[in-house]
């Protein structure tokens, strides 16, 4: 699993939350995630806008992928 964290605004607000994915998805792809559990289905489609790769640790090579969700 890879470590995702994902930013999008919800309700006027920014949001970033921190997730598991087995792979990281693409500019253009759709994830599916519930920020306010009030979704009869339990998530929303948000689309892809931006993906980015940032290093928690440079020592051991461990590395996180930004998403930027619309």
């Amino acid at each position: 699993m890879i470590r995702v964290a994902m930013s999008f605004y919800t309700k006027g607000r920014e949001q970033n939350v921190w997730t598991e994915m087995p792979a990281v998805p693409c500019v253009g792809d759709t994830v599916h995630y519930n920020p306010d559990n009030d979704d009869p289905d339990g998530s929303r489609a948000w689309l892809v806008m931006h993906v980015s790769w940032a290093c928690d640790d440079f020592t051991r090579d461990v590395w996180h992928a930004e998403l930027s969700l619309k």
